[in-house]
């Protein structure tokens, strides 16, 4: 590019012949705008050049950026704030203490945490309704088997009553009693009002209740047999 002559740089008055020659070197350098054009290069170290009336633009290298939108990150990334509201180095913790590839729907690897699998249950449906109250309790056993059903079932072995206090047998009518019974059945009959008992296909009176009192009526010899063999066997303890 020419140099212009200036007054103040030379210290004097211009001469005819300083100013033509700065008119012409103006013409020379000036930048005509129609032959202006601009290209722009690959990314790289940012940087604008121009030469010949073009002007070369280098935008800079963005690739080691992350996007605004979508991104995969390399290396490791600390923050001494949260991400999303959440405390990174907390739920680092708590993410530690999970075994590596664990898998909640994989057989193995429940069953290796002493779990069940729902498929592995086949009652279920049971299971998820299950009430403590169905079940027995310590002090009659572990097992349910183990525990006298609320509602029938059969005893095996003596039973032995050491309490002071009452045994509350079935009361009901006559035409209440059992549809199919069998020796050994004893109950109290409201419509006689008397304690009867079952022996040799028919029920007999063992007692009768009057003003309160309990009055000894005669066995049959089949159902006093009974009595006498099941004390025998010491399967029934008769007094104190």
């Amino acid at each position: 590019m020419s140099t212009i002559v200036t007054r103040s740089g030379k210290g004097s008055p211009l001469t005819n012949t300083e100013i033509d020659a700065n008119f012409n070197n103006l013409n020379t350098d000036k930048l005509e705008t129609g032959s202006l054009s601009v290209t722009t290069n690959s990314a790289g170290t940012a940087g604008l050049a121009y030469t010949s009336n073009v002007f070369t633009y280098t935008p800079p290298d963005l690739s080691g950026f992350a996007a605004l939108s979508g991104a995969a990150f390399t290396g490791a990334i600390t923050t001494n704030s949260t991400f999303d509201g959440r405390d990174v180095a907390t739920d680092g913790t708590k993410l530690d203490g999970i075994e590596a590839s664990a898998d909640v729907t994989d057989t193995a690897t429940v069953t290796s945490a002493g779990a069940l699998m729902d498929s592995e249950v086949t009652n279920l449906t049971q299971v998820k309704a299950f009430d403590s109250s169905d079940y027995a309790t310590a002090a009659q056993g572990t097992l349910a088997t183990n525990a006298l059903p609320k509602s029938g079932g059969t005893m095996t072995g003596a039973l032995i009553l050491n309490g002071t206090g009452s045994l509350k047998l079935p009361v009901g009518t006559t035409a209440q009693r059992e549809s199919s019974p069998s020796s050994g059945m004893f109950r109290f009959n409201s419509t006689s009002n008397t304690f009867e008992a079952y022996s040799s296909g028919s029920w007999g009176d063992f007692g009768a209740v009057a003003n309160g009192s309990v009055t000894t009526a005669s066995l049959s010899s089949a159902l006093a047999a009974r009595l006498t063999e099941l004390e025998d066997e010491n399967l029934l303890q008769l007094g104190v």
